[in-house]
């Protein structure tokens, strides 16, 4: 507050409504005075909106603006998420040694980044083409229907595991997933051919 005592200011007044809004949502006194200490003049807090916790904070601390930034004005980052440049580096990374017929390290490198975003279907796509180029048949299967789980749409993948079980002899299964191909997209020529 700005006085200890009476007489109160209406900056007090303002203040501690915000504090008793935070006690409801969930905020000890302590916290509120452990995050308005550090703030400096608490003047300034009766034109912002303060909030409990933060989605990258602390879940105890007073922070402003949905959680974006501590009372001082130290904005705060989520440092738990995948580094998107990582990620992209890693994914051209492993179109490249694709590219230069490097299947084995390109499938490495294609789970790393599956690691990351488990839910890149075009990574495990590419995983099982490169699977499939070094013989890693059961694993290029696997990698294909992980594929069509993540995108169900995904009529390259329905059409590469098609030619993937003609190749091993199962003419029932490659023709199940050749009409869900054509299903899927009637022009898809590769997959009426193959039919």
């Amino acid at each position: 507050f700005e006085h200890d005592g009476e007489p109160y200011s209406f900056r007090d007044l303002i203040l501690a409504r915000k504090y008793a809004g935070l006690v409801a949502g969930g905020a000890s006194w302590g916290a509120i005075a452990r995050s308005v200490h550090r703030c400096g003049p608490v003047a300034s807090l009766t034109a912002k909106s303060l909030n409990v916790g933060s989605q990258h904070g602390r879940a105890d601390a007073i922070y402003l603006e949905g959680g974006q930034s501590e009372l001082d004005g130290q904005l705060l980052f989520d440092l738990g998420t995948p580094d998107d440049d990582t990620l992209e580096e890693l994914f051209a990374d492993a179109e490249a040694a694709e590219e230069a017929e490097r299947h084995e390290q390109a499938a490495a490198l294609y789970q790393r980044c599956l690691a990351i975003d488990p839910t890149d279907a075009i990574a495990a796509f590419n995983r099982a083409n490169c699977l499939r180029a070094s013989g890693h048949v059961n694993e290029a299967a696997h990698d294909y229907s992980r594929a069509i789980k993540l995108d169900p749409g995904f009529v390259e993948a329905w059409f590469n595991l098609a030619g993937l079980m003609s190749d091993e002899g199962r003419v029932a299964s490659a023709r199940r997933h050749l009409l869900k191909a054509i299903a899927l997209d009637a022009n898809y020529a590769d997959a009426v051919f193959n039919l």
